[in-house]
This record gives C-alpha cells, structure tokens and sequence, in this order.
C-alpha cells in the first residue's frame, strides 16, 4: 500500500467519503510523515496533533450518521500564520505577535473546516510576510527540500516546503507580491494567486489597513497538483461580508477567447537564466500539443506596471519608518525594507495617488489586449531558487527581490488570476511557470496548467535532500 501522504487530496476525500480510509487513518499517517519530516524542514511551526485528531474524528462521525461530510472530507491541511484560526495565534512570524490570538476563524479558515478538511498544522513566513524568502524572529529559517541552503520561497514558504514534502495535502496562504507563487516554484508545487474579489480575505488589523493591502493582496490555495488547486479553490471562493471587497461572481470556466497563449520566455530589461527559458519554451509546446496557438509577444506597457508595482506596494514605504513596520518586524527585516524604501525612492516613483489613477489605465489596456488571448506564459522567477538570505544583501538584494518578481508582479498590480504550475528541474532545482489571464479566467489558467504539469512537473511529495 503506498503512504497515505503520497495521496492527492482529490483522492483522500474520495477514498474518505466512500469509507475506503477514515479520517483519522489519514490524519495519523500525514502527522506521522509530520514527526519524520519536520525536524529538517522547520515548515510546520506550530502542530496541531490533538486539535486535527478531534476534526477527524467529527468527520467520521459525520460519515457513520450517513451526512456529507463536505468535498474536502479528511483532507489535512495547513495553514499560513498570517491567516486566523479561531482560538489561536496569528503571529505573522515575529515576537510581538506571539499571542495575538484570533478571535473567529478567517472566512477561508471557515470554509475549509466546512468542507471537512483536517488542519494539522500552521506554517512559517519571514517576519510580517515581507520577504520572498522565508526566515522568522519567532520561528527561524524553512529549508528547501530540494537542497539545503536554498531558499524555500515567500512569503508562504512553509506552506511549499510542507505541501512538496507530504506533510499536509492542501494549504492557504496570500500573495502581494508572488507570495503564493514564488514558494510554488522554489519548491516545486502548484497555487493561484486568484482574481482580487474571488477569495474573501480578512485582516486582523481592522481598519489600518492600507488600499494596497485590500486591493493588491490576495488569500489563496496551494497544493501539490493544479486539480487539487482547482479542488480547494471551489471551497474558498464567493463573496463574504467579512470582506466587503469579494465579489459573488460564479467560479465557472469561461468560454476560451481566442486559444492563444502570449509567451514571454525572455523578459525585457533582465538576464533570465537560460535554463529557466528553455523550460518555459517546453511548457509552451506542452500547450501547443494541445491545440493551443502560441505567440511570442509582450503585453502593453510592461515597463508601466512593473512600476506601478514598486510605486503602490514600496512608493509608500518611508525609509524612516516602513509602514510603522519597526514595532513589528525583527531587525533584520526592518533594515531590508528601509534598503527596499529607500532603493525604491531612488528610482523616482510617483506618488501612491497617482499610481492608482495608473493601475485604473493599465488595468484597462490589459483587458483590451487579453481579447487577442487567453493568458501569458512567463516563468514564475526569471531565475533559479536563490541562496537563502541572498535578498538580504543591501541594495544587491533588493534588485535581486524586484528582477525575480517582475512576472509576479502584474497579477497582483491588476488584480489578474495568475497561476503557477511545476513545469521542471535545473540543475536539480524546480522552475514554475506562470499563466496569468483577464480577470475572472481563474479556471482557465487551471486549465491551461494541467497540460505543462502533465508533460513536465518533477514528481512529489519528495523527501528532503
């Protein structure tokens, strides 16, 4: 019989719901895979083995008096420690929030307990969530599982390592700036930062938050495989009252526009590694086997909303005081987004307000532009995974952060669905590739990913190297 943890979570929850395997099997055998794996990865930071013994439980007592226990039956998960769960800390990965406890479940958390999943566990993120490479005050440093010394991604950097190696099957995390996506690549597993609207999030600084925190950033789901992506999507998306942003638009497949995919294997302005190309332009005919037209071309005003970028989520950044951030971030942190802010500044960046006016433009030429295709295939970084706290390397690491983001960047600027799927190995490193579509076409960057994870995903979950 082959490790329960080995299972997509589609199949869990089949295998659960017809009585096949009980929760409890399940959750016993990804706790287990927890105690033998953990020690290395220092992913999962705060274990919940009693509370997910107790979920398991109700959902076999839900299935023994013939209920449905929901589409997530016996699933375990993990959960990003910037996203409350009732009851528990909400640390965001630094001290001064240590015993920041949640009050209510997030609307996602909700949703996902509802649908019968099993949280196991909560995951690590760099201090605040301010970084793309995961290392805490509170927690310390998640390792790759491809190779030590590399970085795991971030912001959601536990939730990859974790979901890579088999510890949870599904998890939650959000995205300002690739925080689901890069840790998708670094470690070699599959996400969706979801069109802004789609996925109720929930803050716990009510009323401080910044109109770049409520209009850029997103929660959303990771797994291992884009139909487990597509699975945990269906549970989480719809409207909300906690977020007064989210939107009831009916997650549903859209029609395809034109069956061409714009490919963007070389970004202007920045030496991607040729490695990460080529892999790109072998998902790029993965696609074209399926019948899809492929177009190398470059969206409009590149260079434009790679700016607006900087402009809303660092224009507002004051190398003095970043965000106030120096009350809850480490020093470490603290002295990288004075170097952000201030490298930022440097560059001239407009005013916030004015970058708004920008966003409204581009997001329009865009939506133009997407009626001439479906999405665009980029890499998820235009680099392999870095050497862990490379970003850190004052002003070097800052444009080390901006060139690896330049991808990721225009989902969250515009609000896009961007999805991002395994797509290979460098030199023994995981390369993701990027689809990122008009707004709502959520399932149809899903879509378009299953084909390239087909053809080119590494298989896991893998153990540590």
């Amino acid at each position: 019989m082959i490790p329960l943890w080995t299972l997509t979570a589609r199949d869990i929850a089949a295998r659960v719901r017809s009585q096949a395997l009980t929760a409890a099997e399940v959750t016993e055998a990804h706790l287990a895979r927890i105690d033998e794996i953990e020690p290395d990865m220092n992913a999962i930071v705060l274990r919940r083995d009693d509370a997910a013994r107790a979920e398991a439980a109700a959902v076999d007592a839900s299935i023994a008096r013939g209920e449905d226990p929901g589409p997530l039956a016996g699933v375990p998960a993990t959960v990003k420690l910037n996203i409350d769960v009732a009851g528990e800390p909400t640390t965001d990965g630094v001290a001064a929030l240590a015993h920041n406890t949640a009050p209510r479940d997030a609307p996602i958390v909700a949703r996902l307990r509802a649908a019968g999943a099993i949280i196991v566990g909560r995951t690590n993120l760099p201090d605040a969530g301010m970084r793309i490479d995961t290392a805490s005050e509170l927690y310390g440093r998640t390792h790759n599982p491809w190779r030590r010394g590399i970085t795991a991604g971030g912001s959601s950097g536990g939730e990859g390592a974790s979901l890579a190696t088999g510890m949870s099957a599904i998890g939650l995390g959000n995205d300002i700036g690739g925080s689901l996506r890069n840790p998708a690549t670094a470690n070699s597993i599959a996400s969706i930062k979801p069109t802004v609207g789609r996925v109720p999030s929930h803050r716990r600084f009510d009323g401080r938050e910044t109109l770049t925190d409520i209009l850029i950033a997103s929660d959303g789901p990771m797994a291992r495989c884009v139909d487990d992506v597509e699975l945990l999507l269906g549970v989480i998306a719809g409207a909300d009252p906690m977020d007064p942003v989210s939107v009831p638009v009916p997650l549903v497949l859209p029609e395809r526009r034109t069956n061409r995919v714009a490919l963007m294997a070389e970004i202007p302005d920045v030496d991607v590694d040729p490695r990460v190309s080529e892999i790109i332009r072998a998902a790029s005919r993965a696609l074209a086997e399926t019948g899809v037209t492929i177009v190398e071309t470059i969206p409009p005003q590149w260079g434009d909303v790679l700016s607006c970028w900087s402009t809303l989520v660092l224009g507002g950044l004051d190398p003095q005081d970043p965000g106030g951030a120096e009350m809850i971030v480490g020093d470490v942190v603290g002295e990288f987004l004075v170097t952000a802010a201030t490298f930022a500044a440097e560059r001239g960046l407009v005013s916030p307000t004015h970058g708004w006016g920008m966003r409204h433009y581009l997001q329009r030429e865009w939506e133009l532009w997407f009626a001439d295709f479906d999405a665009v295939l980029t890499p998820v970084w235009t680099g392999r995974p870095f050497a862990a706290d490379a970003d850190l390397n004052g002003t070097e690491g800052a444009d080390l952060t901006l060139n690896m983001l330049r991808t990721v960047m225009p989902g969250n600027v515009l609000g896009l669905p961007s999805a991002a799927v395994p797509a290979g190995l460098a030199d023994g490193l995981p390369v993701g590739a990027l689809l990122t579509g008009p707004l709502w076409s959520d399932l149809r960057m899903l879509e378009l990913a299953k084909p390239i994870e087909a053809a080119l995903a590494p298989k896991t979950p893998i153990n540590p190297q």
